[in-house]
């Protein structure tokens, strides 16, 4: 088990190898690696996933792809050869989780969940 202070670390190096600062993960980017957490997904599958989580709206391509291209970038998820994502038909694109990513996704979860909190203190104090 890793402690909070080595997931620090390994998600300050992870954040060396993108051109922004991890702390900038987006909503976005967030849901896509939650929707990668169980399995791995093919694009389509990725944007219904997130789409799940967002009140049903659909990610576009635009959104999408550049999401993906940075994660991918980051280290935090990977493509899965065709011949491995086992997709009959057409071959898609299969992106799964890595290591750091689930570190990632881990911390961005209790970072959010810890703003909501202050945040539901702030409105209590109200």
């Amino acid at each position: 088990m890793l402690y909070l202070d080595d997931r620090d670390i390994v998600v300050r190096m992870c954040a060396r190898r993108l051109d922004e600062d991890i702390l900038e993960l987006t909503l976005r980017e967030t849901a896509i690696l939650s929707a990668l957490a169980e399995r791995p997904h093919d694009t389509l599958a990725i944007s219904r996933e997130c789409a799940a989580d967002a009140n049903g709206e659909l990610m576009g391509a635009g959104t999408l792809y550049p999401a993906l291209k940075r994660l991918a970038r980051g280290g935090f998820i990977h493509q899965i050869p065709a011949e491995e994502a086992r997709n009959p038909g057409k071959p898609r694109k299969v992106y799964a989780l890595t290591a750091a990513g689930q570190m990632v996704l881990e911390w961005q979860m209790a970072r959010l969940e810890g703003m909501v909190s202050r945040a539901r203190e702030r409105l209590d104090a109200c």
